[in-house]
């Protein structure tokens, strides 16, 4: 999951490289729609990466599978050194047995030496029974043939139980050889699995090592044709970017020769007696409503201009309180850029920075408004850091709308807040920015993360109900308020159509 998390934000980081440079050829139709090829490369190369994993991960369940044949392969080895052991001590068992059933007791020397007591002690044991027998008569007869068969009876009883119990051992020997027998069977199975799963093993691992060399050679190869993709497209934007300043300089070139033509028909006729004649004033003049002095018309005409901003400094008194600046700009002010475009908020605004020293300022206009005042807005550093450092005044352009008052007056939106948000009804994820003109106008950009389009939305006053109006006065912060706005969004994947729900929105939590 980190490593597609990865990817996303590198995703996301190319489509904004490549919007940006789509941005800057706006003016192409035929660059509108080209495909992004960069997202291909990066799908394919992730698809390489989940086949290594997958690859990683069959050799890991080879390995334990492994491991488990060898434990149970040790387990066996084990039992049978066991067995072994069991059938060696029987055998000495039967041996023992087979030694004793064949054991003969050693017969006595019938000639002992003369002088032996225990020789004459038998004798005399025997001499003494012998008589008894003779006293007794046929009575100890019987009795001495009694005494001998009871005792050839246990005798044989004996003798038949010891050959049982050689029986018992020898078919306990038996089975015991039959299973070690077995045991050995199984143990040699046992090896040629292990052996197999050994041949098995060195050929997954030189499979997986002729894999990794394949991934590594289609990743170099896709490395290749990604880093020549983005020399060429940020060739393309460079081409799109020295377009784009010709045409800014182009049009800067003819907004001045406008300007000139204009105070050439704007400026007084001599008559006759060498006093001024009667003023010609065109239609365009009189259709972009009052004229706001430039400092090229300044620095070419003082004289003109000088009378000009006493009477609006009569008419108009500063005013200290006001966000706008309505003072005449210095004659060294540089010119940073100029634009006419309609609003976010839906005027028609004439926009222009300025530079003097340290000092950056936006100049803005209605141009729908005939009698509406030039307004002059410093731009902090903060503001100036939060713009796109290649395209900065474009986007502070885009940035730039209408606050309906009262009083009315042109400002710059702030950004609220910035967040990936899953928006209904398909939980689609996007990446939400909202910017604030003032408590009753909104503006939300949104990029889907999923395929890469930008969708944007205006939220105006006739969008705002009472009920909202009240929930978002009771925001704590810019956090609240991108919490409140972002619940009333939804988005529909199939017609790429964002929308905003006034009701929703009231019951943010």
């Amino acid at each position: 999951m980190g490593m597609m998390g990865e990817m996303r934000k590198a995703h996301i980081h190319e489509v904004r490289m490549l919007q940006r440079g789509l941005a800057a050829r706006n003016n192409d139709p035929s660059m509108r729609n080209k495909v992004n090829d960069f997202a291909d490369l990066v799908d394919k190369v992730g698809r390489a990466v989940v086949q290594r994993d997958e690859a990683i991960r069959e050799k890991l369940k080879a390995q334990a599978q492994l491991n488990k044949s060898t434990n149970d392969l040790r387990g066996v080895t084990e039992d049978h050194l066991k067995l072994r052991r069991q059938n060696k001590h029987l055998q000495e068992k039967l041996k023992e047995a087979q030694r004793k059933a064949v054991f003969e007791p050693r017969k006595l020397d019938a000639r002992p030496p003369e002088d032996s007591d225990d020789e004459f002690e038998s004798e005399l044991s025997a001499f003494e029974k012998r008589f008894q027998i003779l006293e007794e008569g046929p009575a100890g007869l019987d009795i001495l043939a009694s005494n001998l068969s009871k005792d050839k009876r246990e005798l044989e009883k004996r003798l038949r139980a010891e050959k049982e119990n050689n029986a018992q051992l020898a078919k306990a020997v038996a089975d015991w050889k039959s299973l070690c027998n077995n045991k050995d069977e199984e143990i040699e199975d046992l090896n040629v699995k292990l052996q197999q799963l050994m041949e098995n093993q060195a050929r997954l691992e030189d499979q997986i090592a002729e894999k990794r060399r394949e991934i590594e050679f289609a990743v170099a190869a896709e490395r290749s044709k990604l880093e020549a993709r983005i020399a060429e497209l940020e060739t393309d934007v460079d081409d799109a970017r020295d377009v784009a300043d010709g045409m800014e300089k182009a049009s800067t070139a003819l907004t001045r020769e406008l300007a000139k033509v204009h105070e050439t028909y704007a400026r007084p006729v001599p008559g006759a007696a060498g006093g001024p004649g009667p003023k010609v004033t065109t239609p365009q003049a009189e259709s972009e409503g009052p004229k706001v002095t430039t400092p090229q018309a300044e620095s070419e005409n003082p004289k003109q201009a000088a009378p000009l901003d006493s009477a609006q400094a009569k008419e108009s008194p500063p005013d200290t309180t006001s966000a706008s600046v309505t003072e005449a700009a210095p004659v060294e002010a540089e010119r940073l850029a100029e634009s006419v475009q309609l609003s976010k908020t839906g005027e028609r605004l004439q926009l222009e920075v300025h530079r003097q020293g340290d000092v950056t300022e936006l100049r803005a206009r209605e141009l729908d408004s005939p009698g509406a005042e030039e307004t002059r807005i410093m731009l902090s550093r903060a503001l100036l850091n939060e713009l796109d450092s290649e395209d900065c005044w474009t986007e502070l352009f885009s940035r730039t709308g209408v606050d309906p008052g009262p009083p009315r007056r042109i400002v710059v939106s702030s950004n609220i807040g910035r967040n990936e948000v899953a928006l209904p009804p398909e939980q689609s994820s996007m990446l939400v920015t909202v910017f604030r003109y003032c408590a009753s106008r909104y503006f939300i950009s949104t990029l889907e993360l999923a395929s890469g389009s930008l969708v944007e939305l205006e939220v105006l006053e006739q969008d705002i109900t009472a009920e909202l109006k009240v929930r978002i006065d009771s925001c704590q912060g810019d956090g609240d308020l991108f919490s409140v706005l972002s619940a009333g969004l939804s988005y529909n994947a199939t017609s790429s159509h964002l929308s905003f729900d006034a009701s929703a929105a009231s019951r943010a939590p």
